[in-house]
């Protein structure tokens, strides 16, 4: 813990501080008065993959880690929701979010919920902005439905991360809040919200508001959906596309959990050690072998798996070349082109065994060539002896 006393709290400034790096300060920062920009020193971050209370899966968990965690462990890896009354500053904004949230639950069939609130025919009603938020955390969700799902979210998160960039939380207004020019299909999954629920009064507002006011409504309505622990995965209507309310898997419905109350630093490249993702299905090169040895009864070993790997491996490196790639004119040998050179290894292949003359003696064979000098060929003998070793090819990842 350390105060700052020259800490202004209305603009954040701390006298002293100036706007700028001195040139002393570059200096001392980079090695070099001239530059123009203080250079951070880079690794400041120190990965730590042993988990703490802070960091219950480590500071830079892999994002299979992540996606593991979050579907099985929400509670684990997010943040405890707390409520902030300076969020409460817009009226309409509040009231709306509130309208919102009960009526959005109102779309959902009785069965997905637990047995209590089932039993009872009741769900989620708010009455205030920090109750309706409150119904979008993990600990609500886990007690409010059946089965949920959480899935990660990459948006403004550091490390390695898969695929393109999500939207942030703030940007999920345009689709549970779509504006009123947005067309709509005859048969759209929203119509009853768009005639009578929420939608038709957030539509209302707008037309009654200054482009200044109905600017800072929609900027207010997303100040609360940044501040949201989950959301609903859903899809805006198009005039070719119904949309959908809810999204599911394996009947189990599915949420956004919102990266910034992840217990995380950044996200790591590889899975840590010891703590990383229980796979359960063996390569298909492993299931293929103990196929053959159930069905068939042949014992393939480790050396001959190893072979088709590689060579599947090839295979599909080839496949995924482009067509120019695999047009390149391949460079001559030049020392199977030159003169006196050695011969190939399909001229010094040996017969490696032994036959008995008419006297009944045994011929003396060439010596064996030596397992280096028959590695040296080129690669369509090699794919040869394959072939000839085993012929059923195997698909293996």
């Amino acid at each position: 813990m350390f105060f700052i006393p020259d800490l202004n709290l209305d603009d954040g400034d701390i006298d002293g501080i100036v706007q700028e790096d001195s040139p002393m300060c570059r200096k001392d920062m980079t090695g070099s008065i001239r530059a123009k920009q203080s250079r951070p020193t880079r690794n400041l971050l120190n990965l730590n993959t042993e988990p703490s209370a802070q960091f219950p899966i480590g500071n830079a968990p892999s994002w299979a880690d992540i996606r593991h965690v979050l579907c099985h462990e929400p509670e684990k890896l997010l943040h405890t929701w707390i409520w902030d009354h300076d969020w409460d500053l817009n009226d309409i904004a509040g009231k709306l979010f509130v309208h919102f949230t009960r009526q959005y639950w109102m779309t959902i069939r009785d069965e997905c919920f637990v047995p209590s609130l089932r039993k009872d025919n009741s769900r989620p009603d708010p009455v205030n902005l920090e109750d309706a938020m409150r119904t979008w955390t993990a600990p609500s969700l886990l007690s409010t439905l059946s089965r949920i799902t959480c899935l990660p979210s990459s948006h403004n998160l550091k490390g390695n991360l898969p695929g393109k960039g999500q939207r942030a939380f703030r940007d999920w207004v345009d689709v549970f809040f779509p504006s009123p020019d947005k067309p709509q299909h005859r048969f759209s999954v929203w119509k009853e919200l768009y005639t009578r629920g929420y939608i038709k009064e957030f539509h209302e507002h707008l037309l009654e508001m200054s482009p200044t006011e109905a600017e800072d409504l929609r900027n207010s309505l997303g100040d609360i959906f940044e501040r949201l622990q989950c959301i609903p995965i859903a899809t805006p209507s198009t005039p070719t596309n119904l949309g959908q309310l809810w999204k599911t898997t394996d009947e189990s419905i599915l949420f956004y959990a919102n990266p910034r109350h992840y217990k995380i630093e950044r996200v790591a490249a590889r899975s840590r050690a010891g703590i990383s993702v229980f796979r359960v299905k063996a390569s298909r090169d492993m299931i293929s072998a103990r196929l053959d040895k159930e069905l068939d009864g042949i014992d393939i070993g480790d050396g001959q798996r190893a072979r088709r790997r590689l060579r599947n491996a090839s295979k599909r490196h080839q496949a995924r070349k482009s067509v120019a790639q695999k047009n390149k004119r391949v460079p001559p040998n030049r020392n199977r082109a030159t003169k006196g050179s050695s011969p190939s290894k399909a001229t010094r292949r040996v017969v490696l065994s032994s036959e008995e003359d008419s006297d009944g003696e045994q011929t003396h064979l060439p010596p064996e060539v030596d397992d280096e000098d028959m590695m040296s060929g080129d690669g369509e003998d090699e794919e040869e002896d394959y072939d000839m070793e085993d012929s059923d090819a195997m698909d293996i990842d």
